[in-house]
């Protein structure tokens, strides 16, 4: 698989590093693709696992990535205004940052800690409120977000997890290490998991898709294996020649040098 690229909350073809329009994208993968039958170049994929989240209400869905608190109340806000584009979301960020800052109702409304009951890998999470929790699948999030502590580690056969407890002062004063995942906190979660369970009073997102519930209910765990395809830098690469990396583990790619490509 090969996403194409569009959407804001599109984090799969970011990871990728996927530059190009969905048109062109098409045009340049077929090209290498029909290179690749006449033995004239090798494809790779990396394989995934994507997430396998069981409601109690909703039943089985899939996804790359889950959030709730914080980041839930963002992207209700993020959708509300109707412009969704990179630079809402980026100037909607900031402004709550701001306001937090300030002291305003509307700063204190975002950065309230929802109540929670966590277990990760059969552990309970030690803290019963929690500012956000994010599982994923994908190294790099929206705008600048790569939150995750040593995403090299991750492997195959895990996901990342993320759940944070700090005073939101803290978590403000340290916004660029936590955001790059430099920072590892006792009041937080900063790893990879198997299995989690939450139930807490907010809803959830899975890869911008909210639920309009005011509770979560779910196990997540690995679903089934997706194979990407690595995007060939002609595709990574946007129009004043900026060649983007992707942000998936490259020890996992696998080469197919022999086969077709899934």
């Amino acid at each position: 698989m090969l996403p194409l690229r569009g959407g804001t909350m599109n984090m799969a073809a970011n990871n990728l590093g996927i530059r190009k329009s969905p048109i062109d994208t098409v045009r340049i993968i077929m090209d290498h693709i029909r290179d690749f039958h006449k033995g004239e170049e090798r494809l790779s994929t990396i394989p995934l696992k994507v997430l396998k989240i069981k409601d109690t209400e909703h039943g089985t869905r899939y996804g790359f990535t889950f959030s709730n608190g914080i980041v839930y109340k963002i992207q209700k806000e993020y959708y509300a205004t109707g412009n969704p584009s990179f630079q809402t979301a980026a100037n909607l960020t900031t402004t709550i940052i701001g306001n937090f800052i300030l002291g305003t109702q509307k700063g204190k409304f975002f950065f309230e800690k929802i109540r929670a009951h966590i277990t990760i890998d059969g552990r309970v999470y030690p803290y019963n409120k929690t500012l956000l929790s994010v599982a994923s699948v994908l190294q790099k999030l929206v705008l600048w977000f790569k939150p995750f502590y040593q995403p090299e580690k991750k492997g195959i056969d895990n996901f990342y997890f993320l759940s944070v407890s700090m005073n939101s002062f803290s978590i403000i004063a340290n916004i660029r290490a936590l955001s790059s995942g430099r920072m590892l906190h006792e009041k937080a979660f900063n790893g990879v998991a198997g299995k989690v369970t939450i139930q807490s009073d907010s809803g959830y997102g899975i890869d911008g898709e909210l639920t309009n519930d005011g509770y979560t209910d779910v196990t997540i765990e690995e679903g089934p294996v997706i194979n990407f395809l690595v995007a060939p830098e002609s595709v990574r690469t946007n129009r004043i020649g900026f060649t983007s990396r992707h942000w998936l583990n490259g020890n996992f790619i696998v080469n197919h040098t022999n086969s077709k490509p899934h």
